[in-house]
């Protein structure tokens, strides 16, 4: 490695070491949330959006302890895939619980449970319909075998289906991801999660875009380091607020852990207030 490449290396674990450590600390606060709801034995279908919550829950200790290895590896623009999954994650448990109408909640979990057999049933219909392609990946004998699959798991997850013509089933689909936010979250947070995408897709445009708000003489870590640390700093808060979902969905199940989880919930607040307090009055580029 050259001698700049060894600097920038250096100032990029020097810059993110204060973020790895939270994300660190935050993987291991999910992780002490999740013991406290151990034991407890939830119904897979009147009890789906606790299981989906618990589910969440997992995928966001994970996410924040992968963004610590990344951040730790030298590897920060590498975190903006997780922190998409992290934002798509909290977007989703709010959308589910968007009311009090438990059936309305429990029908929202279930077509986001669906929905990924919606797409992958939908696009194999299509492959069905050019089987005789060269292009094809599979003959009509497995082609048939896999769309069996999914017709007898239907037969034990009648809660995901839905009737269309014919009287013939197929499974639940959920929204358009912009309408999963809804139109305050939209307004507040979807251009970020857009600008974020820019990183995860990235383009000579990318790179010019950048350098027309720094000095050209600065090192590449230096150029990325504020928009990536806004981009970590909002993962942070989503993280926070995933907490606080899960706080309120569990208080009714092992409530003698509940001071626990509101503690838990508490130092993750803080670790996330650390970098957003005061975040929105302050004038950044270019997020």
């Amino acid at each position: 490695m050259s001698i700049g490449g060894l600097i920038n290396s250096y100032m990029g674990q020097l810059l993110y070491k204060d973020l790895e450590i939270s994300y660190s600390e935050s993987a291991e606060l999910f992780s002490q949330f999740g013991k406290t709801t151990e034991g407890i034995s939830f119904n897979t279908i009147d009890e789906a959006v606790e299981i989906y919550y618990l589910m969440s829950m997992k995928v966001a200790q994970n996410n924040s302890r992968a963004v610590s290895v990344l951040l730790n590896n030298n590897l920060p623009l590498e975190t903006n895939h997780i922190i998409r999954n992290i934002m798509e994650t909290f977007f989703k448990l709010n959308w589910v619980v968007k009311d009090d109408n438990r059936r309305a909640m429990l029908d929202r979990v279930n077509q986001l449970e669906a929905n990924p057999f919606y797409k992958y049933e939908k696009e194999m219909n299509y492959v069905g319909k050019h089987l005789k392609e060269l292009y094809a990946p599979f003959d009509e004998e497995d082609w048939k075998r896999r769309m069996q699959l999914l017709e007898d798991e239907k037969e034990t997850q009648s809660q995901l289906l839905q009737n269309i013509k014919g009287g013939k089933k197929c499974y639940k689909s959920a929204p358009a991801f912009t309408d999963i936010m809804g139109e305050a979250y939209r307004v507040k947070y979807y251009h970020i999660y857009c600008f974020i995408s820019a990183y995860v897709h990235p383009s000579p445009f990318l790179k010019i875009f950048l350098l027309r708000f720094n000095q050209i003489d600065k090192l590449p870590s230096e150029i990325m380091y504020e928009p990536v640390k806004q981009s970590l700093t909002f993962g942070l808060l989503f993280l926070e607020l995933i907490m606080g979902f899960c706080v309120s969905i569990f208080h009714k199940y092992k409530p003698e852990q509940n001071t626990l989880r509101i503690e838990l919930y508490n130092k993750i607040k803080e670790i996330a207030t650390v970098y957003y307090g005061g975040f929105h009055y302050e004038k950044r580029n270019p997020i």
